[in-house]
């Protein structure tokens, strides 16, 4: 799990832009298949105040 989690780490930029570009395009499917890997993500690195 903690290399998973380094290589979420090392690749976040790109995760939160690709966020930004399914939000910014209404794009609710992706948004939704996200939300809980980033929710989990979050809480296991204690960053679960970030998603609010």
């Amino acid at each position: 799990m903690v290399q998973a989690l380094h290589q979420i780490e090392t690749d976040l930029e790109n995760v939160r832009a690709a966020w930004d570009w399914a939000v910014a395009c209404d794009n609710i499917a992706n948004v939704d298949k996200a939300l809980v890997s980033l929710q989990n993500y979050d809480d296991i690195r204690g960053r679960s105040d970030e998603g609010d």
